[in-house]
C-alpha cells in the first residue's frame, strides 16, 4: 500500500461491551490493522474502550467538538467529512449502516450492513434509533461506493428494498468469535440442555420456544433451558414463564464473561435460534464445534446451513398446533454431534482476517489491486 491510503473507521461501538455489535467492531478493526501498509484511524464521539488493547499503530481520534454529544448517527453524519479532511483520510468505513450525509469527491465510502431491522421489525428499535435509521441509512446506501453485507440474505434484502443503488456490493462474512475446539467433546449425560443467546426483543421470537418448552416440561421432559439474555422488552408473557420456571427447568445468565459463555456452549446439547429475522446469527458461529443447533426456518439460517453441518430447522410459531408439535419434538429430542463447518476451506471464510480482506480488497482496488 502507498502512503496515500488512510482509512478511518467508525469506532463508536468499540466500547468494551460483549454484545454482537461491539464484538464485530473490535474484531474487524483488529483484523484490518493486520494488513500491511494501511494507515488506520478509529474515530468516535465517545471514549474508545476496547476489550483488548488495539495494536499500537492504530490511531485513535475522539472528537471533542460541540457535535460530540449529539446522537451517534447524527454526529457521524455531520462531523466525519471534516475529521477525514483534518486527518488526511482517503477512505471511510461505516461499520453500522451509517455514513456521512454528504460525500466529498476525494473520499471513498464503504458501508457495512448487518441487517434491515428498521424496515422489517421497526418496533424492536427505540423511537430515536428507528427514525435515525430511516433518515440516514437509505442515504448512506446511495452514497456508498462499496456496500458490504454480513450475509448473502442481507445483500438480497438490500437489493430488493433499494433496487437503484450504484455501489458495488459484496458479502463479508463475520469471523468466529471463539476458537473452534480441536478435540471431540466427551459424551454428555444428564438432562438435555438447550441454550438461547440473544436479547428478548420480539424479532428474537423467544416466546414460542418458552411456551413449547413449558409444555414439554409438563409432559415429563427432563431438560434445561439456559437463557443468556438481558431484560425483557416489555413482554409480560415472557416474564411470566421465566419467573414460574426459574431454577426449575429455566436458568437465566446475565452479564457473563466470554469464558463463561464458552462454558455454556460446551455444556449445551443445542443452541436454539427461533429468530424471525437476523442479518446473520452470530451465536450459530459461536456454537460451531461446541453444540448442535436448532434454528427457525428462515433464509439466512438456511444460508448458514450450506456452510455448517448440524443445523436442524423448525417452525417457531405461536399458534397452538405449532406449539404442540414443538413440545412433542422436544420430548423426543436426542443428543446430536456438535455443528461443524463443512470443510476447512469454508471455515477459513468465517475468520476475521477473511472478513477484513473481503472489505479492504474492493475498497482500495482503485489504488492497490488485490491484497
Amino acid at each position: 500500500m502507498t502512503a496515500l491510503t488512510h482509512l478511518i473507521i467508525d469506532g463508536r461501538h468499540i466500547d468494551g461491551r460483549a454484545n454482537g455489535l461491539s464484538r464485530v467492531s473490535e474484531e474487524l478493526t483488529v483484523a484490518i490493522s493486520k494488513l500491511n501498509g494501511l494507515r488506520l484511524t478509529v474515530v468516535s464521539n465517545r471514549p474508545i474502550t476496547p476489550r483488548t488493547i488495539l495494536p499500537e499503530h492504530v490511531q485513535q481520534y475522539v472528537d471533542t467538538s460541540c457535535w460530540a454529544k449529539s446522537p451517534g448517527s447524527l454526529w457521524l453524519s455531520a462531523r466525519m467529512p471534516s475529521i477525514a479532511q483534518e486527518l488526511g483520510a482517503t477512505h471511510v468505513l461505516g461499520i453500522l449502516h451509517t455514513l456521512p450525509y454528504f460525500k466529498p469527491k476525494w473520499l471513498t465510502y464503504g458501508l457495512l450492513m448487518h441487517d434491515l431491522v428498521y424496515i422489517f421489525f421497526p418496533e424492536t428499535m427505540t423511537t430515536s434509533n428507528r427514525w435515525m435509521s430511516r433518515l440516514f441509512v437509505p442515504r448512506s446506501l446511495r452514497l456508498a461506493d462499496h456496500i458490504f453485507a454480513v450475509s448473502n440474505s442481507t445483500l438480497e434484502d438490500i437489493a430488493l428494498q433499494y433496487s437503484s443503488l450504484k455501489a458495488s456490493t459484496h458479502v463479508a462474512y463475520p469471523g468466529t468469535t471463539f476458537p473452534i475446539p480441536n478435540t471431540a467433546r466427551p459424551p454428555a449425560t444428564g438432562p438435555l440442555r438447550l441454550l438461547f443467546v440473544g436479547s428478548r426483543e420480539p424479532r428474537k421470537n423467544l416466546l414460542p420456544l418458552l411456551q413449547a418448552f413449558d409444555m414439554a416440561l409438563t409432559r415429563g421432559f427432563e431438560g434445561e433451558l439456559h437463557l443468556v439474555s438481558g431484560a425483557s422488552w416489555g413482554s409480560d408473557r415472557l416474564a411470566s414463564i421465566i419467573d414460574r420456571r426459574i431454577g426449575q427447568g429455566i436458568w437465566v445468565h446475565e452479564k457473563i464473561t466470554d469464558s463463561q459463555l464458552i462454558e455454556l456452549y460446551d455444556a449445551s446439547d443445542y443452541l436454539v435460534m427461533p429468530s424471525l429475522y437476523e442479518g446473520l446469527g452470530l451465536p450459530i458461529l459461536e456454537a460451531v464445534g461446541r453444540c448442535a443447533v436448532l434454528a427457525n426456518d428462515i433464509p439466512v439460517f438456511r444460508e448458514l446451513g450450506k456452510h455448517i453441518e448440524g443445523i436442524s430447522y423448525l417452525h417457531f410459531q405461536e399458534d397452538f398446533s405449532s406449539l404442540e408439535k414443538l413440545a412433542d419434538y422436544l420430548t423426543t429430542l436426542n443428543r446430536s454431534a456438535p455443528s461443524r463447518f463443512r470443510s476447512e476451506a469454508i471455515q477459513q471464510q468465517f475468520t476475521w482476517d477473511a472478513c477484513a480482506r473481503s472489505i479492504i480488497t474492493p475498497l482500495f482496488a482503485d489504488r492497490l489491486g488485490n491484497i
